[in-house]
């Protein structure tokens, strides 16, 4: 074997090993743990005299979180939590209001998929 022929060996056998080390590094780091991604909807249609309300104020509260939404012209609403903020179980409070009529009503989690938990609130002022 001659002089040239051992250098590369040696430079390759190199190679070889720096790239096994980093195919090792890599399957070593950690992954970072799965993030949940589940969310609680809070969701129902806003009435009065069994017509939709269009433009009707309502808020979600959930283990001390407040969130809101405005009635669509079905008197629809839809409001998202992450499932961590509202949990299964959780107790929700709904209140709406429209033309100066203010009501409230209250309902508990319920689990609907692995990825969504459901709170149903329909109210009539």
């Amino acid at each position: 074997m001659t002089k040239k022929a051992s250098i590369g060996n040696i430079i390759m056998l190199v190679v070889l090993v720096l790239v096994g080390v980093i195919v090792l590094a890599v399957a070593l780091i950690p992954k970072p743990a799965a993030t949940d991604t589940s969310s609680t909807n809070a969701t129902g249609v806003v009435t009065k005299d069994n017509r939709p309300v269009a433009g009707a104020a309502v808020s979600v509260e959930c283990t001390g979180i407040s969130k809101h939404d405005i009635t669509d012209a079905r008197g629809s609403y839809l409001i998202g939590f992450m499932a961590n903020e509202c949990p299964v179980g959780s107790k929700v409070k709904i209140i709406a209001s429209s033309e100066g009529r203010y009501i409230e009503t209250s309902n508990t989690v319920d689990k609907l998929t692995t990825r969504l938990n459901i709170v149903k609130g329909d109210i009539s002022l």
